[in-house]
């Protein structure tokens, strides 16, 4: 079995214990990964302080970009019919199908996407002359 040295914690480990990196000498990366996933991590938790707005483009760019391709579609697929078969997708579904007759707030009694009249207009058909 090949060994390596990790460049960070200076330890001798199994080739199984670093990522590969093709462009790399070697085809694996320099730290083990350990060293190289804490890196990651103190990378990422200094640019989420340093700037928070940019740190969040960033991410949202990047899963975007990820959500365009093949797997990012199959994840995005996979995690919707996950989504349906929950409680809640079931409950949301059942408030939307038979919200027309419960009505919802501010609409209540007056049909799925009107409002109510507004104070001193009459509605037609409903007059204060024909009452």
């Amino acid at each position: 079995m090949r060994k390596r040295k990790c460049t960070a914690c200076g330890e001798v480990k199994a080739l199984g214990e670093f990522y590969i990196h093709r462009r790399s000498p070697g085809g694996r990366h320099a730290a083990c990964k350990k060293c190289h996933r804490a890196d990651v991590d103190a990378r990422r938790r200094r640019r989420r302080l340093e700037d928070p707005a940019d740190f969040l483009r960033r991410r949202r760019a990047a899963c975007q970009r990820y959500a365009r391709t093949a797997k990012g579609r199959a994840a995005g697929a996979a995690a919707a019919r996950r989504y349906r078969r929950t409680a809640k997708a079931r409950a949301r579904r059942a408030a939307r199908i038979h919200g027309a007759r419960g009505g919802h707030a501010g609409t209540a009694g007056h049909g799925p996407g009107t409002r109510p009249p507004a104070a001193g207009q009459d509605t037609p058909g409903h007059s204060e002359a024909n009452t």
